[in-house]
């Protein structure tokens, strides 16, 4: 990452954090839809249609027992932690699931 990703990764997260302080939803969700706008075109391309897929999945919710609140918790983890904490996690959650099962 260079030092002008990492200016704009810190800069648009203090705005996140800021934003996600706003008490009225509606504010809230205008906020972010103008900071997504403010992102460069491949960022907004690439967050568009990871959004897309998210929304499917949430959709298909019965069909593959996963509901929007496991894929949130899962995307922040992936974004707090990285890939490797990830990996650690479905290995557990396979251990779980195996040991009910």
């Amino acid at each position: 990452m260079t030092s002008y990703q990492l200016y704009m990764f810190t800069e648009l997260y203090e705005c996140v954090i800021a934003i996600n302080r706003t008490e009225n939803s509606e504010r809230r969700m205008l906020k972010l839809k103008k900071l997504l706008h403010e992102l460069p075109e491949h960022n907004f391309e690439t967050f568009r249609f990871l959004a897309q897929h998210l929304n499917k999945v949430a959709t298909r919710e019965e069909q593959n027992k996963v509901d929007a609140f496991f894929i949130r918790a899962h995307m922040l983890l992936c974004l707090m932690f990285g890939f490797k904490l990830r990996i650690v996690l479905l290995q557990l959650e396979v251990k779980i699931w195996t040991a009910f099962s």
